[in-house]
């Protein structure tokens, strides 16, 4: 609707904040609706003995393309008068609202520590900008080998650009593919970045990742990664053991107390619910069926109240123990008959050569055959407690 030109090469063209001046009338519509929305994230308080919060989140509004610092102040101008006019009005916004910009164009990258004066936070575009800084389209393959996130060129680039948003105070996040990329991982937490910004379906994966990363020597890689001449040097140092530390086998958010469940079928599924929040199995259902194989092989019920679901699957990123404990005990086919108040479910992942999975469930199952070990479990209500105390008593490791 804004009819446009034809452009030979629109990605290197007129679009985003370019666009602004030529259609400020637009532009200051769009901002002045930002502005009266801004308003969701004041107190709805009437008086002082008025307790309701704020309907929403502080606004955040983040402007593409900024390139060069006189687009930077020509929006906050524009932002500003906007803010003005709503005032004079008597028309309520946020003055908190914050302004800041994608960071996809090298010379923003270069200026950020002059950009950190006029706006608020950043978010570094990784596709874009490295499209623009290696000059290379990575749709093309012939020169799609020299669109590389790894490359110890743009790794100085955004080290640069991260260093002095956050030398300036600013917020600092990065997005785009580089972000879901596990290689990457290490750098980006070296890095220091304030958020990474990635696809639903990868989030769990990369939260157990970083669970296991040391962040002093992620700080280390990435100083020698930056200060590599090749890719390919940096590949080699990502392969090197050293900067990742073992994920606990037990760890208190994969123990629940008191959950409420009818049958065996919705107490596996709230373990197995347990590693999936903890970031330790991204497709639970995956794990689920390989416990529901194990099941269909013979039952896990140990007796005396007690069951050990177990498996291995590749469907967890580390070895994992939750443990359940039932507000009503459920049916389970126990040996002894008896119906199962606690479980302790164990996902061993198929790749693990240290014989992890019998070393734990023979361990478990010899402290089990104790009242103590058994009454100890079932009556522990904190689970920082249950976790040393298991550990103490069966030597867990990741």
């Amino acid at each position: 609707y804004l009819r446009l030109p034809r452009e030979d090469n629109p990605f290197l063209g007129y679009r985003a904040v370019r666009l602004y001046p030529e259609f400020e009338p637009l532009f200051r519509r769009q901002v002045r609706a930002l502005v009266r929305a801004s308003a969701a994230a004041l107190p709805r308080r009437t008086s002082a003995f008025d307790t309701r919060e704020a309907e929403a989140g502080a606004l955040w509004v983040m402007i593409p393309m900024v390139g060069t610092v006189e687009e930077a102040r020509w929006v906050r101008a524009v932002i500003a008068s906007e803010q003005a006019e709503c005032e004079r009005q008597g028309v309520p916004f946020d003055p908190r609202m914050r302004v800041g910009a994608m960071i996809e164009i090298p010379s923003a990258a270069l200026m950020v520590d002059h950009l950190a004066g006029i706006l608020d936070f950043f978010s570094i575009g990784s596709n874009d900008l490295l499209q623009y800084f290696a000059a290379a389209d990575r749709a093309n393959p012939r020169v799609a080998h020299l669109y590389e996130p790894l490359s110890p060129a743009f790794l100085r680039l955004l080290r640069l650009v991260v260093d002095h948003a956050h030398a300036a105070g600013r917020w600092v996040g990065l997005c785009g593919e580089m972000a879901g990329d596990p290689r990457a991982l290490p750098l980006l937490l070296g890095l220091g970045l304030d958020e990474i910004s990635l696809a639903t379906p990868g989030i769990a994966a990369v939260k157990a990742s970083i669970g296991e990363l040391s962040s002093s020597a992620c700080s280390d890689l990435l100083a020698r990664a930056a200060s590599s001449e090749t890719t390919a040097e940096v590949a080699a140092a990502l392969a090197e053991p050293g900067f990742r530390e073992p994920v606990p086998l037990l760890a208190p958010p994969l123990v629940l107390r008191k959950a409420d469940c009818r049958n065996k079928a919705e107490a596996i599924k709230t373990a197995v619910d347990l590693l999936y929040v903890d970031g330790r199995a991204e497709h639970p259902g995956e794990v689920e069926s390989a416990v529901w194989r194990r099941e269909e092989q013979y039952s896990t019920g140990f007796g005396h109240g007690f069951a050990i679901p177990h498996c291995r699957t590749h469907a967890v990123s580390s070895n994992s123990l939750a443990i359940v404990s039932l507000a009503e005990p459920v049916e389970w086919g126990s040996l002894d008959g008896q119906p199962v108040s606690v479980l302790l479910l164990l996902a061993i992942r198929e790749s693990d050569p240290t014989g992890t999975h019998l070393r734990v469930l023979a361990a478990l199952s010899r402290r089990l055959m104790h009242a103590d070990f058994r009454a100890r479990i079932a009556a522990e209500e904190d689970p920082e407690a249950l976790c040393r105390f298991i550990a103490e008593e069966i030597g867990l490791t990741a």
